[in-house]
């Protein structure tokens, strides 16, 4: 019979609060946590199987050039690389911290998944202003998608809450 590899406390930690990895960081909507660390699982997957040892310094600087292409898409400012990598690391270095808390390792704890769902912010602090003083005519809009993002997926879940409760008093519109 042949030996099935068990899987590290870690790597079911991994799997209950980040799931699968990705192949690439989506365009559709600005990064949350959780999004970057599957980027980051699916990195280090692929390198692994390619036998090829993968660095975290090179997995920060990947993925952040992966980042950075969706905030422009998006036609938002960033901050200066440096600080927009060392926000990546924090993020993966307070996850491993999880990783390696007994804690964590039994029952749920909402406030991970809370913190996972939470935009990867790389705007600058003075985002409001860069984007008012740009030649972008759409950036009231721009702005207005950035500051959404902010309560993803909270602010989808009030709209879908106020969608239903419409519905069940026989309004079928979205009040928001």
């Amino acid at each position: 019979m042949p030996k099935v590899a068990r899987k590290s406390i870690a790597a079911h930690i991994w799997d209950r609060y980040v799931g699968n990895s990705r192949d690439t960081i989506p365009l559709l909507h600005l990064p949350i946590k959780r999004v970057v660390l599957q980027r980051y699982r699916g990195i280090r997957t692929s390198s692994e199987e390619a036998g090829n040892a993968c660095s975290k310094a090179f997995f920060f600087a990947d993925c952040w050039e992966e980042l950075k292409a969706v905030w422009k898409a998006a036609r938002i400012p960033v901050i200066e690389d440096k600080n927009a990598i060392r926000k990546i690391k924090d993020v993966l270095e307070w996850f491993e911290k999880i990783c390696a808390n007994p804690r964590y390792q039994e029952g749920e704890h909402p406030e991970i998944t809370d913190r996972l769902n939470e935009l990867l912010d790389v705007a600058p602090r003075d985002i409001y202003e860069q984007m008012k003083s740009s030649l972008n005519p759409k950036w009231k809009t721009d702005y207005e998608f950035y500051l959404n993002q902010q309560v993803y997926p909270l602010g989808w879940a009030k709209i879908w809450l106020n969608f239903v409760q419409c519905c069940s008093m026989g309004f079928c519109f979205i009040i928001i």
